[in-house]
């Protein structure tokens, strides 16, 4: 997924499909709207800021190992 795919703003839930293995660096970055997130068994490295300034409540994870950037 790339930096910056789409204008999120009113973006309130984010359900990843299978098959998607990395989130990119800022992906999601700024979407002021974004509390609820569901990553796929298939993903691999979420990126640097990949949800920063995200209002994040809920994350559901169907894996139990993920690389983050720090």
């Amino acid at each position: 997924m790339k930096k910056h795919p789409f204008n999120c703003s009113k973006l309130q839930a984010l359900k990843l499909v299978d098959g998607t293995t990395n989130i990119a660096n800022e992906a999601f970055l700024d979407c002021g709207s974004l509390a609820n997130v569901t990553f796929p068994s298939t993903l691999e490295t979420i990126g640097y800021k990949a949800f920063n300034d995200c209002p994040l409540t809920v994350l559901s994870f169907s894996f139990a190992e993920v690389e983050l950037d720090a």
